[in-house]
């Protein structure tokens, strides 16, 4: 019968992953306590993307940025590339089908040795190796332990070679072989919400909102930006214009020349030079509000572009993944 078909694809479904287990470190155990809480003897994670140095190979042909990484699980930091983060993440998204690795920051090939892209490349790196270090198995796994403290360069290139990603996912003989890194989760019987289908099905309308509205937010903020900036230009252009009406001539001027000639010269002279207070102060305002638009950019911009990335990932987790382990796990 499909039941017992079911229950046998689970057997050798089962039996195939614990033959693949040991994507995580086995001095870590991971195990869920009840419904989706996790447990991880994972030590918490202290970590540092700091110090950005302008490297080169190759007599100076190809030039790159590498970053100092630091954490409180090694007694010295380690450098690494951009590749190096990227190599990262590749491994951590072909070992567990189903999680969603952090976002990292794409890769740029103009403007890379910009201070303020490095600023914020610099920035971007240390959120995402710090989501990776608050996940209970991406945290675990021997790839992330393998870019904290390998120093060498040839202890990275033969750790890096040594990883198989050949052992994630195949169909030997048609057989379904899962992720392996669920053989070492450890999680309670029945652990399972009856209403899983309706569980799941509400996460994905909340999602499908979610990306609505992340994408409605990017639009507001982007137009927010733009009007700020034409009204910061435009107070820079008031200010210019009020400078030069009490001075009579354009451009940058430190002092009011006193062209009068009447009886209240004094007086002429102080609302010219009042005039002149004002067109700076404009100017001052025309600064304060392009610094305004930029910290606006700074705090919202990453959060979003985040959110935006892994909003696409939820979709197949939770449409695919989570709905496949609930029946085979009720099986």
């Amino acid at each position: 019968s499909s039941g017992q078909a079911n229950v046998a694809n689970f057997t050798s479904f089962t039996a195939d992953v614990q033959g693949m287990s040991g994507v995580l470190n086995s001095k870590h155990q991971c195990r869920i306590i009840v419904g989706p809480r996790w447990q991880s003897t994972v030590e918490p994670l202290l970590l540092t993307v700091s110090n950005p140095q302008k490297g080169s190979k190759y007599g100076g042909m190809v030039q790159f940025m590498t970053y100092e990484v630091m954490s409180n699980v090694s007694s010295s930091p380690v450098r690494r590339r951009y590749n190096h983060f990227l190599w990262l993440h590749e491994q951590l998204s072909d070992l567990f089908p189903g999680v969603c690795t952090p976002p990292l920051p794409e890769k740029q090939f103009t403007g890379r040795f910009d201070a303020d892209f490095i600023r914020q490349r610099q920035q971007a790196l240390e959120t995402f190796i710090r989501r990776v270090a608050c996940h209970p198995l991406l945290a675990a796994s021997h790839v992330f332990s393998h870019f904290l403290l390998a120093s060498e360069r040839q202890e990275w290139k033969s750790a890096k070679q040594s990883t198989s990603r050949s052992l994630i996912f195949s169909r030997p003989q048609g057989k379904f072989v899962g992720p392996a890194y669920l053989a070492d989760i450890e999680y309670p019987p029945g652990n399972v919400p009856n209403d899983r289908f309706q569980s799941v099905d509400r996460f994905s309308k909340y999602r499908e909102s979610l990306e609505k509205s992340v994408k409605v937010m990017r639009g507001s903020c982007d137009h927010l930006t733009a009007a700020t900036n034409a009204l910061s230009a435009a107070y820079e252009g008031f200010g210019k214009s009020i400078i030069q009406l009490a001075t009579g001539q354009p451009g940058e001027v430190t002092q009011v020349e006193n062209w009068c000639w009447r009886n209240d010269c004094a007086d002429f002279a102080n609302l010219m030079q009042a005039l002149y207070g004002f067109g700076r102060g404009m100017s001052k305002v025309h600064s304060l509000t392009a610094e305004q638009s930029a910290e606006t950019r700074a705090a919202l911009n990453p959060t979003l572009e985040e959110y935006s990335a892994l909003l696409p990932c939820l979709a197949v987790g939770s449409k695919s993944f989570l709905s496949l382990i609930f029946i085979l796990i009720q099986m």
